[in-house]
């Protein structure tokens, strides 16, 4: 598959309809700065589904569409069309794929793949099946992402992993979470079952107050029903009598009656009486009070006539006072008008006079102006040249210091370049140790890969099975395999394998049934029956120990070092040559020269494993002196480049103090001469104003008398003023007194005559009043006798009454009472749904309450408290043992998600560093480079680097690389990135711009080769990487914000980059 053309509509700077035909092979397409050849590659970049502004260059995705220009109109959408040539890839399509996508200003958005509207997901998933695109476009930003450092979010987004952290951390919060909720769980189930415990206890106490309550119920009703009884007899005694007493108490009414009857009418007669004698007491003091009355209304008019006259005289006088101020008052209104025509032409001359002088004051200013102007410059000449001169001694005693400083600078600079030089050769020297050390620790690997092969393979031998067959077979009888009882002595392992062969191998039994012998036959087993006594019993001999039972084996065998020279019955020697007399066997390797061989390989494995642990250890030190090295010299490099910059600073700074003080010195010169120019001007301008000073002074004290006799007529004026103002007041309060005066009289006259009226009628009253008094008589005597007779005997018979009444309520309520208790007992009966049995005893009501007592004061609503709080709290233990699993769940899934991580990223790695490693003796023409983490114990946390061993020189980190060195090294990690998960095709976006020309040489070589199996397109301006172009385009903006794609060929190449 490869690209067959992209066409271009209204995209970033192509306004118009652009085809673009892409060739196999390298495609170059060159053009300044600014042309717009880049948008060719964003072009691509957003055709396979790219969403994100900042990686097509654009602030959001309306920036895609053609602007405008100062000829053209703005494009409202922006449509992009890419051909895949279809060698067979994706079966459902055609020879070819054509993926089209458009972009309106609106925000909508269309997709299209042959012509057939799609969704963007299926246009990125068909990028996905293509390869591993976000590698296939390479540009110069990923560059410098390695240079800085960036390499591990390179692999965790290649591997996958990159949201891996920020789920881990979204994990881990909600753990921490987790877990602080198991804590307030905890306090809270720790509080809630103390709660719990304690309601359980009051609830207890309330059971057992109901029981002892039910039980006081029961005593309480027995007592009411023996209560009835006596009640029914006091109340059937207590009626009785009342009936008794409401019968004397109704002949004592009829009595009452009688006599009552008698005495209202006495009471009526005597009524009559008192009412007439009221009413001439009431007509006496009514006489009296008119008679007083008259008496003060008399005064009254006396005093009223009295006041009249007063009044009428101060009238008068108000009325002449008034005419008087009339008088005055015109005589100052016209003294005051004479005082304002003199004060109004005082003034007229006043102002002609100030007006003089403005004008002579205006002249003299503008001289005084300019004499101090002058000497304010003088002065500020003179300071200006004090401050030159001091400012150029400063710089002087500066420039002193500074020449020594710079020096000092400069011989720490030298030194700090020697230390620095030397580190690098340290630095040399340790990574070589490392190398040197990691070889040791390869080999001692390999060994200890080779002897735990052997220890597995050994121990891989059935004997392990078998003994497990045996015992599972014959359970208690199994003894054990001859192996394991017979012991040699060190030495002779050899010999006693020889002896017993695969008896060995055997088991010994104590006993045997015949019945499990069956199918043994097929499972190729070994068998020895002995005694338990032959078993137990253990036979110690020079060479070896064995039971008793085994002793057939070792009969008439003789142990030997070396091969005798004469045969005599079974000899074997001590290398496991077993000799009879007419036949010699040889041991393989047995059971027992296992046993020793795994000894001797698991102490070569723990000596080599000691080992290893001492070189990594060994390498782990280098490695953190490497670094502390690498520490120590970026701090030298720090130092020396501040003391360069310093040193520079330095440099700079006594230029300028030099330059500064011949300034300065020439601006003293300047300064001096001007100054003397103004002392001469000074000498002529103060002259003049000496003598515009006299004249001035003539003009000031004449305004000054004309003030004066101004100030002193309107001084008189205001006296006059305030004088005509005191008057006018003084005329409008006597005006206000006679009209008050005028108001009192008519009012005093008007009560004059109602006072006389009233005197009138009072006279006619007391008239009426003797008359009424002469008509009333005395009362009869005998009528009051009578009536008080009557009066006392009703008193006696009331008391009588009373008392009857009295005792009559008293039986009522004592009555009353009994049967509210009566009817209290019957309703507590009734409603009590107790029963007594005949033979329950039934304590005393003092002894149930001194039982309640002894309880105390308990909660009623604890019972439904217990269980409501019993409730909550198993809701709160569920509860936590909810989020208790929830916590395990998410670390069990952290630990699975670290593992699949790790498990990506070490792939990664690998497969990364494999194709690193091919790339850069490509790109480099040898050497070797690898990309490792700096803790390999925890790659997800490990930073990544890169090691690197050019050719002929000695292995560096990225860092210690020259700028031209890192950026191709850089480049190189991009291709290996990209031969991972390699695509048809590869476009690079001057990736060659910050190389030098060697590097470029290196980089074009190494794309021409790779351009025989993928098809290539490259952006640069770079006349080197362009020679190697199969096919060229060039890209120009003749017109301003408008790019256009024209046809060129190499002759004209060196024209377009000029």
């Amino acid at each position: 598959m490869r690209i067959k053309s992209l066409t271009l509509y209204g995209f970033k700077s192509f306004p118009e309809e652009l085809r673009i035909n892409f060739h196999p092979g390298i495609t170059v397409i060159v053009g300044p700065n600014g042309s717009g050849k880049t948008n060719i590659f964003d072009a691509l970049r957003w055709i396979f589904g790219d969403q994100s502004p900042s990686s097509l260059r654009c602030e959001k995705m309306g920036g895609l569409i053609f602007l405008g220009s100062e000829k053209r109109k703005p494009s409202g959408f922006t449509e992009v069309k890419l051909t895949l040539e279809n060698a067979g890839e994706f079966h459902e399509y055609g020879s070819e794929v054509e993926i089209m996508r458009r972009f309106y200003r609106s925000q909508e958005s269309d997709f299209f793949i042959n012509r057939s509207l799609c969704r963007l997901k299926d246009i990125q998933d068909l990028g996905l099946r293509i390869g591993g695109l976000s590698y296939a476009f390479l540009e110069n930003s990923k560059i410098k992402e390695i240079i800085n450092g960036n390499i591990k979010k390179m692999f965790d987004e290649s591997a996958g992993i990159a949201r891996y952290y920020d789920r881990r951390e979204e994990a881990l919060r909600r753990i921490g979470r987790g877990e602080d909720e198991l804590k307030r769980l905890d306090d809270l189930i720790n509080e809630m079952s103390r709660t719990v415990r304690s309601l359980k206890r009051q609830a207890n106490k309330v059971e057992r107050l109901k029981k002892l309550e039910d039980l006081k119920k029961k005593a309480e009703l027995k007592g009411a029903i023996d209560r009835l009884d006596t009640l029914k007899g006091i109340t059937d005694r207590v009626k009785k009598d009342l009936r008794i007493l409401e019968q004397q108490e109704v002949e004592k009414g009829n009595e009452i009656k009688g006599l009552r009857e008698e005495a209202d009418k006495l009471e009526e007669l005597i009524t009559s009486y008192e009412d007439k004698l009221a009413r001439k007491k009431a007509l006496d003091w009514e006489r009296g009070r008119l008679t007083a009355e008259t008496e003060t209304r008399k005064k009254e008019i006396i005093r009223i006539e009295s006041d009249l006259a007063q009044l009428d005289e101060s009238v008068t006088t108000g009325n002449q006072k008034i005419s008087a101020i009339n008088k005055t008052l015109s005589d100052k209104e016209q003294e005051i008008s004479s005082l304002t025509e003199q004060l109004t032409k005082a003034e007229k001359e006043l102002t002609a006079l100030i007006e003089h002088r403005q004008d002579f004051t205006t002249t003299q200013s503008d001289v005084l102006a300019e004499l101090r102007s002058n000497e304010a410059l003088t002065s500020r000449l003179r300071n200006e040249i004090n401050r030159l001169e001091g400012e150029v001694l400063k710089l002087r005693e500066d420039l002193h210091k500074t020449i020594p400083e710079y020096e000092a600078l400069e011989a720490e600079i030298t030194e700090h370049k020697r230390n620095v030089e030397q580190l690098r050769e340290r630095y040399q020297n340790r990574l070589e140790t490392i190398e040197t050390i990691t070889a040791q620790k390869k080999i001692a690997v390999n060994e200890m890969i080779e002897i735990r092969a052997e220890i597995q393979s050994l121990k891989n031998m059935d004997r392990g099975q078998k003994a497990d067959f045996y015992k599972q077979r014959f359970k208690e009888n199994f003894v054990g395999m001859v192996y394991d009882l017979v012991k040699p002595k060190p030495g002779y392992e050899k010999a006693v394998d020889a002896v017993l062969g695969e008896i060995s191998g055997y088991a010994l039994l104590i006993e045997l049934d015949p019945g499990l012998l069956k199918d043994l036959e097929e499972e190729g087993v070994g068998i020895i029956v002995a005694d338990a006594k032959s078993v137990k019993k253990k036979v110690k001999t020079k060479f070896v120990d064995y039971p008793e039972a085994l002793a057939y084996f070792f009969k008439d065998v003789i142990f030997a070092d070396e091969i005798p020279d004469q045969i005599g019955g079974k000899v074997v020697t001590k290398s496991g040559i077993l000799l009879t007399a007419n036949m010699i066997r040889t041991s393989n390797l047995g059971y027992l020269e296992t046993n020793v061989r795994l000894k001797e390989l698991s102490k070569k494995e723990l000596d080599n494993k000691v080992r290893i642990e001492s070189l990594e250890h060994e390498i782990k030190r280098i490695e953190k002196e490497i670094e502390n090295i690498s520490d120590e010299q970026k701090k030298i490099e720090l130092a020396l480049e501040e003391k360069k910059n310093r040193s520079f600073d330095k440099s700079r700074v006594i230029e300028i103090k030099r330059s500064e003080i011949k300034s300065k010195e020439d601006r003293i010169h300047t300064l001096q001469r001007e100054i003397s120019e103004l002392d001469s001007k000074l000498t002529a301008t103060s002259t003049l104003v000496d003598k515009s000073s006299d004249d001035l002074k003539g003009i000031s004290r004449e305004i000054s008398e004309r003030k004066a006799k101004i100030a002193k007529l309107k001084l008189e004026e205001n006296q006059l003023r305030s004088e005509i103002e005191r008057l006018r007041l003084e005329r409008s309060q006597a005006q206000i007194e006679l009209e008050s005066l005028k108001m009192k009289i008519s009012t005093s006259s008007n009560q004059l005559k109602e006072d006389k009226h009233r005197l009138d009628e009072i006279e006619i009253k007391l008239i009426e009043i003797e008359a009424e008094q002469e008509k009333i008589g005395p009362i009869p005597e005998e009528a009051w006798g009578k009536r008080k007779e009557i009066i006392q005997k009703i008193d006696q018979i009331e008391t009588g009454r009373k008392d009857i009444k009295e005792k009559t309520y008293q039986l009522r309520l004592e009555n009353y009472r009994y049967e509210e208790e009566r009817k209290n007992l019957i309703d507590l009966c009734d409603r009590c749904d107790l029963k007594i049995d005949d033979d329950e005893v039934i304590p005393a009501i003092e002894t149930i309450e001194a039982k309640i007592s002894s309880i105390g004061i308990v909660n009623p609503l604890s019972i439904s408290q217990y269980l409501e709080e019993k409730k909550r709290l198993d809701d709160f233990v569920q509860q936590r043992s909810d989020v208790a699993a929830a916590i395990a769940k998410l670390k069990s899934s952290i630990r699975e998600s670290d593992k699949n991580a790790t498990e990506r990223l070490v792939d990664k790695l690998q497969a990364v560093n494999l194709e690193f490693g091919l790339v850069f003796e490509t790109v480099f023409g040898g050497g070797q480079g690898r990309i490792r983490f700096q803790d390999p114990d925890n790659p997800l946390q490990s930073p990544i680097e890169i090691i690197s061993g050019l050719p002929g020189k000695k292995i560096k980190r990225l860092a210690q690389l020259s700028s031209g060195e890192r950026a191709l090294l850089a480049v190189t990690l991009l291709f290996a990135f990209y031969r991972v998960n390699p695509a048809p095709f590869l476009i690079l976006d001057e990736v060659d711009a910050p190389l030098d020309d060697a590097n470029v040489r290196k980089l074009a070589g190494f794309l021409k080769d790779l351009s025989r199996d993928i098809q290539i397109i490259i952006i640069t301006h770079n006349p080197m990487t362009i020679k190697i172009a199969d096919y060229l385009y060039g890209v120009t903006m003749e017109e301003r914000g408008v790019s256009k794609m024209v046809a060129v060929d190499f002759r004209d190449v060196a024209r377009i980059m000029e």
